[in-house]
């Protein structure tokens, strides 16, 4: 092989290996794409003494009452306050990244009884449910111990939206926003074989006579995906 001839294809090499070296520091430096992990419930109900179906109900409802607030103190043989739980099993999260982002989204029933004003100033809260239920096996006596605490520490985040007419809308809690720290169960919930964690619902708004439209009504995992509730989990590096 003539010098010249050597020294172009030395070059030639050369350049390729820069090339390949440059592409490869890239690639490591560019940071993965996010993901998003959608999540519905395996259970859910809706707590009331009066309902006649609390575990296969197409709805979830939350109200409070005037004199307890959000949480009153107790929970069965009681008719001033509702709430709804939601049990999720979490899916592994991907490899290398970490929680970012957390979101429960709920579609909540056509024309409601309250206005933006009220949901404004009585949103929906979900809040940290440490005691797990079934639903398969659930009795309004399970309120007992199947409760949220009334401690705002608790609360992952709150959500309201105004309502387009008549028809249905969605209601989105950042879980990442309130004083409950939801990352912090999330891990803990990840890290456990079960990879279960659970979620109540409720709120201040008192309907106070004003109807039974007026309290967040929601649509449960007993209808269409399109209608469930979903968890979803935002992952980066």
């Amino acid at each position: 092989m003539q010098p010249e001839v050597r020294q172009a294809v030395k070059e030639a090499y050369n350049g390729l290996m820069l090339s390949l070296i440059l592409a490869l520091t890239i690639a490591q430096q560019t940071p993965a794409s996010p993901i998003v992990q959608s999540v519905e419930p395996t259970d859910d109900v809706w707590v009331y003494q009066y309902a006649q179906d609390q575990a296969a109900d197409p709805f979830l409802r939350a109200w409070g009452s005037s004199e307890e607030g959000a949480v009153g103190k107790n929970f069965t043989d009681h008719m001033g306050f509702s709430y709804s739980c939601l049990k999720f099993e979490l899916p592994k999260p991907p490899e290398k990244m970490h929680l970012k982002g957390a979101k429960l989204v709920l579609l909540h029933a056509g024309d409601p009884g309250w206005d933006p004003a009220d949901a404004k100033k009585h949103p929906l809260e979900a809040r940290a449910l440490p005691v797990r239920f079934e639903e398969e096996s659930w009795t309004y006596e399970t309120a007992a111990k199947v409760h949220p605490s009334d401690d705002p520490n608790t609360i992952y985040g709150t959500g309201y939206a105004a309502p387009p007419d008549d028809k249905s809308f969605p209601i989105e809690i950042d879980l990442m926003t309130g004083k409950g720290d939801f990352g912090s169960d999330y891990k803990k919930a990840v890290a456990d074989p079960d990879r279960v964690i659970c979620i109540a619902l409720t709120t201040s708004l008192v309907p106070d006579g004003a109807g039974e439209n007026t309290i967040y009504k929601l649509f449960s995992r007993n209808n269409s995906p399109e209608l469930r509730p979903k968890l979803l989990l935002n992952f980066g590096e």
